[in-house]
């Protein structure tokens, strides 16, 4: 009753100051407030509201934002030793959820002093407050909590159900276009089958519409593969000047790469050699590959090859 939820103890102290501070839910504190609304801005003997308790208990979150929701004004007021309520959730490592609460209810506590002259950030950090409520308190960015985080994850997921939705229901006329298409190519496939393989389609693959879109398919990656490789043969092409004999030798061999690096290497070598002055014999880096194998493996055919090679970048006389 309200009689009741008026009466106070010997220290000053209001039963919903008492429920505060036993970490009682928020429907008891719901109840309270309902029969002595004035409750939530009396302060008791000490000066305390029950906010104050609320945060020096670590009660719930909901029970805060309760009592904030009736008396806004008891984030900004001081108990007798000059301690707002932030100072005692900075203090008594409070989860930063009721930091928050009591920081974004009055900003200018983070930089109000109490009786010690200490601020809720000094109280934080003497007390190993968790970085995320000394960054709040320095006025920094907070990283998202797990619910800010589900609810982000949330939002998105129903933007791109959205998106999915609309595309699915544009997907039927493509659809059907796609099946026209097919369709055309099964009547050329049985009319005209020669045409097929003109376009790199094997007709006798393509027995329904599943399978002419397997061949279409093929078709494109074989024809994106040619044109990267025409690609590749025309930036080798850039690279290798029409005029250079010796790597125009080089591209007509095939495989043997690693010789083929040996006498790029050697022939670096050599014009490095010219350029510092150094006349054949000079250098201090020898000028020969030694092929080894066993009998029949190609050793002398492939150094009659490259016997031309070595003679025309100057490896040997």
């Amino acid at each position: 009753t309200r009689h009741e939820a008026r009466r106070k103890n010997d220290r000053g102290n209001l039963p919903l100051h008492s429920a505060a501070s036993f970490r009682a839910p928020v429907e008891v504190i719901e109840g309270l407030l309902e029969a002595y609304p004035e409750a939530a801005s009396m302060t008791n003997n000490y000066g305390n509201l029950a906010l104050h308790f609320t945060a020096w208990k670590k009660g719930p979150l909901d029970c805060m934002k309760l009592l904030l929701q009736i008396f806004p004004e008891g984030a900004a007021q001081k108990n007798n030793h000059g301690n707002l309520p932030l100072h005692y959730a900075a203090h008594y490592n409070a989860p930063i959820e009721v930091v928050e609460a009591l920081y974004h209810a009055y900003p200018e506590a983070a930089r109000q002093k109490n009786n010690d002259s200490n601020t809720p950030l000094d109280l934080a950090v003497a007390d190993g407050a968790s970085n995320n409520v000394v960054a709040l308190l320095q006025g920094k960015s907070v990283p998202p909590n797990d619910d800010e985080i589900f609810e982000g994850a949330k939002s998105r997921y129903d933007r791109v159900e959205k998106e999915l939705q609309k595309q699915m229901a544009s997907h039927d006329g493509v659809q059907e276009d796609l099946d026209v298409l097919l369709q055309f190519l099964m009547d050329v496939k049985e009319n005209h089958p020669s045409a097929m393989y003109s376009s790199g389609i094997d007709p006798e693959s393509c027995t329904d519409l599943d399978t002419m879109l397997d061949q279409v398919r093929i078709a494109g990656e074989e024809e994106q593969k040619s044109i990267e490789d025409d690609e590749a043969k025309q930036i080798e092409d850039s690279l290798v000047p029409p005029d250079d004999l010796v790597e125009v030798s080089l591209a007509r061999l095939i495989g043997l790469d690693a010789i083929k690096n040996q006498i790029r290497g050697l022939r670096r070598t050599i014009e490095v050699d010219r350029l510092r002055g150094l006349v054949p014999g000079q250098s201090d880096r020898p000028r020969h590959i030694i092929l080894t194998g066993s009998a029949g493996c190609g050793k002398t055919f492939a150094s009659r090859l490259l016997l031309p090679l070595l003679h025309k970048i100057g490896a040997v006389p």
